[in-house]
């Protein structure tokens, strides 16, 4: 077993086509049970990718806020390299804020607090959609849009919001400087197509 996953990892690597648990559908039924204040979501483990997935959804209360904790345990007997994968869909029509201030120049360390700023293969840098700020990425939702666009950035703040029809959603999650992201090292990612506005955040 061990032998095999192995081999189809690297078989995969070779031909850069990502780890062998994108290969494998997550639509099994999930346990699951309540708490004071929520709610815990266990995912099967399956018995290929071997990594449990544990979800646990809790109300703060009197507030909107919603705290949501992404667990994610290997039960294999080799080294899985994986990361939590949060990811929020909007209805069309909404913008996105994201943090990416410039900073002072360091002429004594250059490469001290680079910013990453990642761009999917069918991203274009002129995308109407995009504004490109000293302080902030804007991204508006444009229904009639027919091109997807997906891109991301090193989040140092750890926030991102969606404002949509009156209402604003915020997500926030921790930041780790000295940890490695997957997806080129950035950690808060926008994707949008003509239905729909996605929000993702990684962890390390």
């Amino acid at each position: 077993d061990v032998v095999a996953h192995a081999i189809a990892e690297s078989i995969l690597g070779a031909l850069a086509l990502g780890d062998l648990g994108k290969y494998f559908p997550d639509n099994d039924p999930c346990r699951y049970e309540w708490t004071d204040n929520g709610v815990i979501v266990y995912k099967p483990v399956h018995p290929d990718i071997k990594v449990e997935h544990i979800m646990e959804l809790s109300l703060e209360e009197g507030t909107s806020k919603v705290r949501v904790m992404h667990t994610l345990k290997n039960v294999s007997e080799w080294t899985v390299h994986t990361a939590c994968w949060c990811t929020t869909m909007f209805k069309p029509g909404g913008f996105m804020a994201l943090p990416f201030s410039i900073a002072p120049s360091d002429f004594t360390d250059g490469a001290k607090g680079i910013r990453r700023l990642v761009l999917w293969p069918y991203c274009r840098m002129d995308d109407p959609r995009i504004k490109w700020g000293n302080h902030y990425v804007m991204a508006r939702h444009d229904p009639n849009a027919d091109e997807q666009t997906k891109f991301s950035i090193q989040n140092f703040d750890g926030w991102e919001a969606y404002w949509n029809r009156g209402q604003l959603f915020i997500n926030r999650f921790d930041y780790d400087p000295d940890a490695e992201y997957p997806e080129g090292g950035g950690n808060s990612v926008c994707y949008m197509c003509d239905f729909m506005h996605e929000m993702e955040s990684l962890s390390p």
